[in-house]
């Protein structure tokens, strides 16, 4: 996880800030990239470097194989994730297949997000464009708290969590582990609070 990222900032949102993020897709570019976020649990810098050609149609995958670094405020494509572990396929859920597309043709070599001359987004292009996502939404939400709401959806979805590590590219399965087991406790102190509600009435 990225240091210096206080206790709430390390966590995936609740619910309802979820919903907001999932309603506002189509409101601007930067909404549509927090949607990417949520429901594919990249890294800032992969989803940025993310081409059409990078989509396996007939597999319904993302082949993530390079990530977007700055140098100051200029991008630049290292051809190679955060780590070896970070070269993977990520599945395409067919909320988000149909998003993506939308009816329209791309070109293979077209990227996903871009500016609008088409390149790649700066450094500081990326701020001013989540800045004003979270004014038009109302959320103060990172694009990281995104990526852990991605391993829940993963946990509460039945993946076990060597699929899960594979899916989030994390070299170290610990980490996958270290999130599921978080998960299973807040699970087994929330079915304890219904246990509570329900013998209250008993």
């Amino acid at each position: 996880m990225p240091k210096k990222l206080d206790k709430k900032k390390r966590k995936a949102p609740p619910k309802a800030e979820l919903n907001i993020v999932k309603d506002s897709w189509n409101i601007s570019t930067a909404g549509f990239f927090a949607y990417f976020l949520l429901f594919t649990g990249c890294r800032r810098g992969e989803a940025l470097a993310l081409t059409y050609g990078d989509i396996d149609k007939d597999k319904r995958v993302i082949k993530i194989t390079k990530t977007i670094e700055w140098l100051g405020n200029v991008p630049h494509i290292k051809n190679h994730p955060k780590t070896d572990a970070g070269v993977r396929n990520i599945p395409i859920p067919e909320m988000l297949y149909e998003k993506l597309f939308n009816g329209a043709r791309h070109k293979s070599s077209e990227l996903i997000f871009k500016n609008a001359e088409g390149g790649m987004v700066t450094n500081s292009g990326v701020t001013r464009m989540w800045k004003k996502y979270k004014k038009d939404t109302g959320l103060d939400i990172t694009p990281h708290q995104l990526r852990h709401a991605y391993a829940t959806i993963l946990y509460d979805a039945g993946v076990d969590v060597k699929a899960a590590q594979t899916f989030l590219g994390h070299a170290d399965i610990k980490t996958t582990m270290d999130i599921y087991t978080e998960l299973s406790e807040a699970n087994q102190v929330s079915s304890s609070d219904k246990i509570d509600r329900f013998l209250t009435t008993f």
